[in-house]
């Protein structure tokens, strides 16, 4: 097995699609078609189900999925190690987008610093696929707010709380500005702008995506959506209310309201999670 073959491999299973796997490594199908087919031959063993839409892993191409993922890892730990700084590293982060806007470009930062020469791509996921992305060796890092699976190495970013806020052309920013605490009965007149999926990361079973205990509490909901800007959008224009963690709060002109009778909060811990980082030199002093 040459390493290039497992790279090829490996960006097919990912994918699921040989086309786009070619796409990513800006190589032509038929060069990933023809390394997965001399690894077929070597190994003995069929590693994909082809299909119309795209391929599908086998038993075996599981188990040589997870294999090449380590033998990536280290060849680019040893070239790493023995070229320092002008190593072209490849680094791949993944979490929810809330969490990629404000934690991602410092970690890169943190990595250039050591390896001026190196990229990064930076992928959207949701919190239960960040985990798993690590696992299969997908991602060098995740973000997360949700349970660390046994196995991975974790640490602690931040902690979080969260914030009912309003843009500055609400009418309850006046309050906030103040300093004046509000009735949440006064809050709950005024429409909301809800995440209906948890792109602001993971809380607590009792509370909605946002945080907010809707079942001793019910909002008027005005708004749901999936999207991070359109809830930004929707805060900071005055159209509705929102809750947001607070280090992307801070982050948007937005206040936040000081709430009396709701004995309610969400908090989150915000960590960084790798697969075995102490086998690539890069990632360990991350985790240092």
């Amino acid at each position: 097995m040459e390493m290039t073959e497992l790279r090829y491999f490996a960006a097919a299973a990912e994918a699921e699609n040989v086309n786009k796997a070619a796409k990513i490594l800006a190589i032509s199908a038929g060069s990933v078609s023809k390394a997965i087919a001399r690894l077929e031959a070597e190994l003995g063993v069929r590693l994909f189900d082809r299909g119309t839409r795209g391929v599908s892993l086998t038993a075996a191409g599981k188990v040589l999925q997870r294999r090449a993922a380590e033998l990536l890892r280290l060849e680019a730990a040893a070239r790493a190690e023995l070229r320092g700084e002008d190593e072209e590293l490849a680094v791949r982060i993944a979490g929810p987008e809330v969490l990629l806007a404000r934690l991602a470009p410092d970690l890169a930062r943190q990595i250039k610093d050591r390896f001026p020469r190196a990229s990064f791509e930076m992928g959207a996921a949701p919190e239960p696929e960040v985990a798993r992305l690590v696992q299969r060796g997908s991602v060098h890092i995740g973000l997360t707010t949700g349970a660390v699976p046994r196995g991975l190495a974790e640490r602690t970013l931040l902690h979080t709380a969260f914030q009912t806020v309003v843009g500055r052309k609400h009418p309850l920013h006046r309050h906030a500005r103040a300093g004046r605490v509000v009735p949440v009965a006064e809050v709950l007149q005024h429409p909301f702008v809800v995440p209906d999926r948890a792109v602001l990361g993971t809380t607590d079973a009792a509370q909605a995506p946002d945080g907010w205990r809707d079942d001793k509490f019910p909002r008027k909901v005005g708004y749901v959506t999936a999207s991070l800007s359109t809830i930004e959008e929707l805060v900071t224009s005055g159209a509705a209310v929102a809750c947001l963690p607070d280090y992307y709060a801070e982050q948007i002109p937005v206040a936040a309201l000081a709430i009396s009778g709701c004995p309610y909060s969400c908090r989150q811990t915000v960590r960084m999670l790798a697969k075995a980082p102490e086998s690539a030199g890069w990632l360990s002093r991350l985790f240092d």
